[in-house]
């Protein structure tokens, strides 16, 4: 048995519960000081792509596991089901051998106090090793054909579940039941693409600063050093690489000559550079800003531009303020971090601003891709939450707008009631409100991305290789600066 590969399955059964029993968020866990530090990098990397796969698939391959359980798992040994759901998943996708799998993962629980579980596991990987003549299957036909299945009598869900498991699409690709129906009701005729994205990881995109390079050098630059890329579809300063690497080994990273930021991302730097077309020196605020990618963007595309980045968690601006240390000596004179709450009045270093970007805290539904954990800790009861929230801030940044400003709104979210149904709601409130239609891209690029919903663009998860992301536009026509009302 290798000894370092028992320690990366304790590891992984500690991240996986630390998400489905603690209810933390995968990015929290599995930061520099979690239950991964330590681990050798290619141990490390092992365990985040089983953690993911895991996530990814949670429902699914917890149901084949309680297929073979004569008792529930009780809620306080989630670690257990942790281990029996990540070794399904190596068997199933990974091709780890059986002996390795079925013997660490027996050694990993007792490693976790619960030795009285070595026999369980044992007996369960082996069955589930056996079970399948399709084992080592990972497509959307497999997991319908698992999910088609009769039910054992406790489903999936939380570790100690006695209810039926979910319909067949929402078990076949391991969503919750819920977000499976919002989807179908949004965009029936995209829910089965969105699904199947959603299970998928997503490229790893880069951002290409136009102030210092263009995208053709650092191209040539990446493949120089052995790193291929293709140029995204819509965004000027995108470029995809064909296989996801460390960051740190990409030329140009610690320079701040690239960033990584999905497209959908950059598409709000492109679309501010066509909005402010002749305002030569533009004083933003970026709200919600962290972790500062946006901000970065949008400070190398407007070198005159004087930049407010406002945030109101003191661990993201610590984020925020390790983004911009990598970024040029001017951007760093040009960018001023403020900490502050947009939910309600809030006293900024300037009154108005030519633009406002508010990229406003939703339930992420559009990066699901890359943070599988977002299945399991969002909750349909956090929606009206969240929009609530984003009215809040919407109302607040309003009457911060210069005459003919322009606010952008934006979200990684794919539901209605956060993108369209908001931005029709903001366009009927505050006065001198008028929606925009999303401008041309600058670089000559005359594609359209994504669908047209209510004044704004809707991507979906998957669509042209990009995360799902809302955009609208409002403009400030009026001297008038009250907010929009309830």
């Amino acid at each position: 048995m290798s000894k370092a590969r028992a320690t990366t399955r304790v590891a992984i059964a500690r991240v996986l519960t630390g998400v489905m029993r603690a209810g933390r968020s995968l990015g929290t866990l599995t930061e520099s000081d979690g239950p991964l530090a330590g681990l050798a990098p290619s141990e490390r990397a092992y365990a985040l792509a089983c953690i993911y796969g895991s996530l990814r698939h949670w429902s699914r391959l917890e149901h084949a596991v309680r297929a073979h359980l004569k008792r529930p798992i009780r809620n306080k040994d989630t670690d257990v089901l942790a281990c029996l759901v990540a070794g399904a998943y190596e068997l199933e996708t990974m091709h780890a051998p059986v002996h390795a799998v079925v013997n660490e993962q027996v050694d990993a629980v007792a490693a976790l106090g619960k030795v009285w579980a070595r026999g369980l596991v044992n007996a369960v990987l082996r069955k589930l090793s056996k079970a399948d003549p399709h084992a080592g299957e990972n497509s959307l036909e497999a997991a319908e054909r698992q999910a088609g299945k009769d039910a054992p009598p406790n489903g999936p869900g939380t570790a100690d579940s006695s209810h039926e498991p979910p319909p067949p699409l929402a078990l076949a690709t391991s969503h919750p039941q819920w977000l499976v129906d919002a989807l179908s009701e949004a965009w029936p005729g995209h829910v089965a693409a969105i699904l199947d994205a959603n299970n998928r990881p997503g490229p790893m995109t880069l951002r290409v600063n136009l102030a210092v390079t263009t995208r053709a050098e650092m191209q040539a630059r990446l493949e120089a050093t052995g790193f291929v890329s293709t140029p995204g579809r819509f965004a000027a300063s995108a470029l995809v690489l064909a296989a996801p690497t460390q960051v740190t080994a990409l030329p140009g990273f610690a320079e701040g000559h690239l960033s990584v930021q999905d497209e959908a991302a950059q598409l709000v730097a492109d679309i501010a550079v066509s909005t402010l077309a002749g305002i030569s020196a533009p004083r933003i605020l970026d709200a919600c800003a962290a972790p500062g990618g946006k901000t970065l963007a949008l400070a190398e595309r407007f070198p005159n531009a004087k930049i407010d980045a406002v945030e109101i968690d003191s661990v993201r601006i610590v984020r925020l303020e390790q983004n911009l240390a990598r970024a040029t000596a001017d951007i760093r004179d040009r960018v001023r971090v403020v900490a502050a709450d947009l939910s309600g009045p809030v006293d900024l270093p300037h009154d108005h601003y030519d633009y406002i970007l508010c990229d406003a805290p939703c339930s992420a539904t559009g990066v699901i891709r890359r943070h599988p954990d977002i299945k399991w800790l969002r909750r349909e009861s956090d929606i009206p939450t969240l929009v609530a929230l984003q009215r809040q801030i919407l109302r607040t940044l309003w009457p911060l707008l210069k005459r003919n400003g322009i606010l952008h709104y934006a979200t990684c979210s794919v539901l209605p009631e956060e993108n369209s149904a908001q931005a029709r709601w903001f366009s009927q409130q505050p006065a001198g409100c008028r929606p925009l239609p999303i401008p041309t891209l600058p670089a000559g690029n005359q594609d359209t991305f994504g669908h047209v919903a209510a004044n704004g663009r809707q991507i979906l998860p998957g669509e042209d290789d990009m995360d799902g992301f809302f955009h609208a536009l409002f403009k400030h026509t009026d001297t008038s600066l009250s907010a929009p009302s309830a």
